[in-house]
């Protein structure tokens, strides 16, 4: 069986899932959900459990442009309280989903 891949919004590297943080943007609801188990629909982005990678991919808007989403501080926080692989809880966010 083919193992799926996903690429890291701050240092391209590719990854299983399980390696990563997810984050989604629900459109119907106007969340974004953090969280590294999770099995939420919509646009989502993966980012690595390192710091340097979080820091990376919202330095340069990544996180945002794959979200479609406008910049918020708050998320960058969400996520990087998320980088602890087991210890990882599920962080719902309200945002608007402007383009």
């Amino acid at each position: 069986m083919k193992k799926i891949l996903r690429r890291c919004a701050g240092c391209n590297c590719q990854k299983s899932r399980s390696e990563m943080i997810k984050i989604t943007a629900e459109s119907s609801t106007g969340k974004i959900i953090v969280s590294g188990d999770n099995r939420v629909f919509g646009r989502s982005a993966y980012v690595c459990y390192d710091n340097n990678c979080i820091e990376l991919a919202f330095k340069k808007n990544r996180i945002f442009k794959i979200l479609k989403t406008k910049p918020d501080d708050s998320l960058k926080k969400s996520v990087k309280n998320c980088t602890c692989k087991h210890g990882c809880a599920t962080n719902i966010l309200e945002m608007n989903l402007e383009k």
